[in-house]
């Protein structure tokens, strides 16, 4: 977030609805290849079944990249993959020079658009949230029929899209992401090794928030030590291992305790949500909450006429209650901004100045 300093004083001074977003984040399709039954967006794609359309998708990509937002995630919602013009999109997001990432289930890259992904995007992270073939059809539940081995497929993809960007000398991020709960708590180890030995670069691994209240118990209780222990067990047979393991530890409290020790949400503005039925969010954590909705993107109304609105907008916002709301990825920025709203000028521009040019991957992605 501090490599966008603009914005981060913008919203300092009270200015949030004069922001440009840094990114935006378009769920493609509400419709998915697999079932997981820990999909924290299930009930609301079960009642909005849709994609959006080629249209509207490409006028958003062509929005963002002419009013000069710096990222664009493709993400679910559902699969992205599963809307036909997904990777149309990508390749067209990356001509117009918007630093572009997809978060996929993997299911869906084949040989026909490996390359293209590839070559369209800065970061690609599968979801793979397994160390094993039967805890990923237990946790993934891949549908349609699937009858192949699909944690061995992703995996062989995986390798393919590595294959594939060295041979090309491009620079895409090529990540896994690891869920735990009861099923995958003992699967760490077997998830990071064959991460390395498909040539990821990182896994990524965190808990699923969206647990009955005993199986909270059990992650919140024993995962810490649990990951942990797995973690330097792999690290200790894979001394040469290039895989950057990421666990992020305080989220497996902070998720369950889902405390807001900041006084209000300042960070919503800086990422632009758009749901694959068109309509324009307040975050990721309210997609698909009328309530939360800045309008719907048609052919008339376009993403920056709703961006713009700022009536509406700051209505929105206006209707937060920070005790109602779920369990938050924005936690860190909103604690950060809420601790430089209380600072001085040099404290503030010495958080600015503490960040080492080039440290952060990927910094137009929040």
């Amino acid at each position: 977030m501090l490599v966008h300093r603009k914005q981060v004083e913008e919203i300092l001074e009270g200015k949030s609805l004069d922001i440009l977003p840094v990114s935006v984040e378009v769920d493609p399709s509400n419709k998915c290849n697999h079932d997981c039954g820990f999909c924290a967006y299930s009930s609301r794609r079960a009642a909005n079944n849709v994609h959006l359309s080629e249209e509207i998708l490409m006028q958003l990509v062509e929005d963002v990249g002419e009013k000069g937002v710096k990222g664009m995630l493709f993400t679910g919602g559902g699969e992205p993959l599963v809307n036909p013009f997904t990777v149309s999109a990508m390749e067209r997001a990356n001509e117009l020079g918007v630093d572009t990432g997809l978060i996929t289930n993997g299911g869906m890259i084949t040989d026909k658009n490996l390359t293209t992904i590839v070559n369209s995007t800065r970061f690609v992270r599968l979801s793979l949230d397994a160390g094993t073939t039967e805890s990923h059809r237990i946790m993934h539940e891949p549908k349609n029929g699937v009858k192949r081995d699909e944690f061995r497929y992703i995996l062989d993809r995986i390798r393919d899209m590595v294959t594939h960007r060295d041979a090309e000398g491009l620079e895409t991020t090529i990540g896994i992401g690891f869920l735990v709960n009861p099923t995958t708590l003992h699967e760490v180890y077997d998830g990071c090794k064959e991460a390395h030995f498909a040539g990821a670069n990182y896994i990524q691994i965190r808990p699923i928030y969206d647990l009955p209240q005993t199986q909270q118990t059990i992650v919140r209780e024993q995962a810490p030590n649990l990951v942990r222990k797995q973690i330097e067990r792999f690290k200790g047979e894979f001394k040469d291992s290039a895989l950057k393991v990421h666990a992020h530890f305080p989220r497996f409290a902070d998720l369950y305790a889902n405390h807001k020790d900041y006084a209000r949400c300042e960070s919503h503005p800086l990422i632009g949500v758009v749901g694959a039925t068109g309509e324009l969010y307040l975050c990721c954590q309210h997609k698909g909450t009328a309530q939360f909705s800045y309008g719907q993107i048609t052919q008339e109304r376009r993403f920056f006429d709703i961006w713009e609105d700022k009536v509406v907008r700051s209505g929105v916002a206006e209707s937060i209650q920070l005790g109602l709301c779920p369990p938050c990825k924005y936690n860190d920025m909103n604690r950060l901004l809420d601790q430089m709203k209380g600072e001085g000028s040099e404290q503030r521009a010495a958080h600015f100045e503490s960040l080492k040019k080039g440290t952060i991957q990927h910094p137009n992605n929040l």
